[in-house]
């Protein structure tokens, strides 16, 4: 019975070793997870223990609605625990968000980091970085909803965009920007393109888990540690090859040139060349035609980094949700309108019209709309979220995939040239 216990796990590990080998990552966990589950019947426990549960300073959702604004396709990095949590990755930290439906008080509770000083593994510091992250000292949300909700008690006219708004505010109240770090979201963009919002959440994971390092854990599924994003010389020293392995498909290219021009644009200077984009006398339009000159990156993508990274809260992306919004409630667009760019300026026009200097985050309001209600009505693709119901605490089931501000856009990459071999075409 000893002799054949042995000559199992010794199969079992000589598995794992050739899957890992492999590069493949999908198998590896689910092996990992079966294997934890077997032991003394318990979820494995990785890294350091959870911080008990601290205050973020946010006591309703009109101002912070952690579901709405972590599930709306700006971010991929944030898994549903419950109904009621998320677990994800901040910076350096894994981090746990708590929002009750009985008690919309959000909490936070981390793991401490070994690699960081002690100033950086304590409460103060993670609830300054996440009220930065949720933008919670600079932007009053829940004013901004009542102007765009009721322009008429103002004594403004009421666009049909405003009575959309209005219509959908309700469902998606909360939904807050995030201040992402630009490198993560650049690159998160990138894998964005002709995708959905499952798979680029996949797709980044699978990136972090091959080039990211290893900063604590448990994820989601309670048996793989979860690392940081990787780093700019990392994702520069991929092998094309190994990221299409991992099923990036086109987009390989693009991530490993993307990240040298970036790289090259850092060297000489003390600030990175993204983070001197978010600097207040650089134009939002010039923050975007400097976007666009990395490879794989086009206009959509350039705006979603603008808008969610690089505080850039008056810039707009058109994608087919938006585009769908802006011909059911935009009057003077063609008779038969194509997106080229004299369209895509008229739509950002009337949402600036509409909403003003914060167009871009009521854009991403009306955008969930879009996915709560199930997406585009004219015919094409029906959309709505998949990630846990905060009301029911079940998960949803969509007839297809939620996309993601660019994804959804349906764009053909921005970079075309042919290729061969197995890849998708582009």
């Amino acid at each position: 019975i000893i002799f054949s216990l042995r000559c199992r796990a010794c199969l079992v590990t000589g598995y794992a070793f050739w899957l890992w080998s492999r590069q493949r990552y999908s198998k590896l966990m689910r092996l990992m997870k079966i294997a934890g589950k077997l032991g003394k019947g318990a979820k494995p426990r990785w890294g350091q223990p959870f911080s008990p549960w601290h205050c973020l300073g946010v006591q309703n959702r009109d101002e912070l609605d952690i579901f709405n604004t972590l599930t709306c396709g700006q971010c991929f990095r944030w898994k549903p625990e419950s109904s009621e949590e998320f677990l994800g990755v901040l910076g350096a930290h894994v981090v746990r968000l708590r929002q009750g439906l009985a008690q919309p008080e959000v909490q936070f509770s981390f793991q401490e980091n070994p690699a960081l000083p002690p100033a950086q593994n304590c409460a103060a510091h993670l609830r300054a970085q996440l009220r930065e992250y949720f933008q919670l000292d600079t932007v009053p949300l829940a004013q901004l909803y009542q102007q765009w909700a009721s322009p008429a008690a103002a004594g403004g006219m009421v666009t049909p965009l405003q009575a959309r708004f209005a219509e959908v505010a309700e469902s998606v109240r909360g939904l807050r920007l995030l201040r992402q770090d630009p490198e993560e979201c650049l690159f998160s963009f990138v894998c964005s393109q002709n995708n959905h919002i499952k798979r680029i959440s996949s797709m980044v994971e699978r990136l972090c888990l091959r080039y990211g390092s290893p900063i604590g854990g448990p994820d989601y599924r309670g048996a793989v540690v979860l690392h940081g994003f990787p780093s700019l010389p990392a994702l520069a020293r991929a092998s094309e090859a190994e990221l299409r392995k991992l099923g990036f498909g086109y987009r390989a290219p693009y991530i490993i040139a993307a990240a040298r021009q970036v790289l090259e644009r850092n060297s000489g200077d003390a600030s990175s060349w993204l983070a001197r984009l978010r600097e207040a006398t650089v134009e939002d339009s010039a923050v975007v035609k400097q976007l666009q000159t990395l490879t794989g990156v086009g206009r959509k993508v350039a705006d979603c980094v603008a808008l969610f990274s690089l505080g850039r809260p008056g810039v707009v992306p058109v994608d087919t949700h938006i585009w769908d919004v802006a011909l059911r409630y935009i009057p003077g667009l063609p008779p038969d309108p194509k997106l080229n760019s004299t369209v895509y300026s008229q739509i950002h026009d009337a949402f600036r019209e509409s909403f003003g200097p914060y167009c871009g985050w009521a854009h991403t309001v009306l955008f969930a709309g879009e996915l709560r209600s199930g997406g585009s009505r004219r015919g094409g693709s029906a959309k709505a979220t998949a990630a846990l119901s905060p009301a029911s605490g079940k998960a949803a089931r969509p007839k297809s995939r939620p996309r993601s501000p660019s994804a959804a856009s349906g764009e053909k990459p921005a970079v075309k040239k042919p290729r061969t071999g197995k890849g998708r075409k582009t």
